[in-house]
């Protein structure tokens, strides 16, 4: 229920117990959240569009992605709404939600997907068990969502802020501040939260958690009941931004897979987001599964190819230098390539440490060895 705030006293505040926000009763006070004056923040708002910087990126198959980068002044006042009032506001969302909040990365995600199996986690390091009904290897189901920061709506973001217990004057503040407006001139433009923002990701978990992420469990549920699955064997449940990330222990079959992808596909778009058809992906039981870049079949880790070629990489720089091998690899010169590689070694430590050491210990190597 929204809280009944009044403009003239704080006191007079009722905030339910699950309310966790900074308390915001009109312009004044956002303003103050964010460290500026009444009249900067309205300056922001009036002229936000004008307060981002536009570019393109470039994506796979000549496609590509249009980032805005907030000017300085509304850069701070977005990094000091995250801070003081999303962070703590998403603080109470459930652990399906992995990006854009401390202490979550796509480790939380993809460990989650990773299920206990007495036969497999006991068996020796070198013995692969026998076939076995095991929930490792179950079914997954990835489903991408298109243009999820664009599809964002500014009366969704507003809603939610109302939901989440502020009038609908403040609501419609913080809609304002983090939304810009899309559109070829002559056309009738959109607000939406634009990509590059310090507070779109944020902003975007609380919506899409609301709006779509509850249907989606709910679903799960009932075939979790209808199947009588419980752990390790249950479908679960993740979203690392638009990445949605879908398991079960048990197997699924063909017919039974198109039809939960079917139903998904529903009800994301009843929720009002789009789903990416081009980025569905339901695996065979038996076939690698790699989620966000990494392998879940037993355990997190890196694919076997990636890992080679980096070796590789690695062992020709040791033996013949970096300026003999950045344009093999396709960087521009010696200095992208160290980059590149410190880059993709560091993840490969994060994910798996004991095969990320020995090749930081290789590229280190071919460091001193260049210097």
């Amino acid at each position: 229920m929204p809280v009944g705030f009044s403009r003239s006293s704080l006191t007079e505040l009722t905030i339910p117990e699950s309310f966790t926000g900074p308390a915001i009763i009109d312009d004044y006070t956002l303003a103050n959240l964010l460290g500026y004056r009444t009249k900067t923040l309205w300056y922001l708002i009036l002229n936000r569009n004008d307060q981002y910087k536009t570019w393109l990126i470039p994506k796979a198959h000549n496609k590509s992605r249009l980032i805005h980068a907030p000017q300085k002044t509304m850069k701070i006042a977005l990094k000091h709404l995250n801070k003081k009032l999303l962070n703590p506001l998403q603080e109470p969302l459930g652990e399906h939600v992995t990006a854009y909040r401390k202490q979550r990365s796509i480790k939380t995600a993809v460990a989650q997907h990773i299920r206990p199996c007495a036969i497999c986690d006991g068996a020796p390091a070198a013995e692969t068990p026998k076939r076995h009904d095991c929930p490792k290897y179950g079914t997954l189901i990835k489903i991408d969502l298109k243009d999820f920061f664009h599809s964002t709506k500014k009366s969704w973001v507003r809603k939610c802020f109302k939901e989440l217990g502020y009038t609908h004057y403040v609501s419609d503040l913080i809609a304002n501040l983090t939304t810009i407006s899309l559109g070829q001139e002559g056309t009738r433009k959109k607000d939406v939260i634009p990509q590059g923002s310090p507070a779109s990701g944020a902003i975007c978990n609380l919506v899409a958690n609301q709006r779509m992420d509850g249907v989606i469990q709910g679903f799960l549920e009932e075939l979790n009941v209808a199947s009588g699955l419980k752990n390790p064997w249950e479908w679960r449940y993740t979203r690392y931004s638009d990445d949605l990330i879908l398991t079960c222990g048990k197997m699924v079959t063909r017919e039974e897979r198109t039809g939960i992808v079917r139903k998904l596909r529903e009800l994301i778009t009843s929720c009002g987001y789009k789903v990416n058809p081009k980025k569905i992906r339901t695996p065979h039981s038996y076939f690698r599964k790699r989620v966000l870049g990494i392998v879940i079949n037993r355990k997190m880790n890196i694919p076997k190819e990636e890992y080679r070629k980096l070796r590789a990489i690695v062992h020709n720089c040791q033996k013949w230098g970096f300026d003999s091998q950045y344009k093999k690899a396709g960087k521009k010169n010696a200095q992208a390539l160290v980059d590149y590689l410190q880059g993709r070694i560091g993840f490969v430590q994060f994910i798996n440490p004991e095969k990320g050491a020995k090749l930081m210990a290789a590229f280190e190597g071919a460091k001193s060895w260049a210097a």
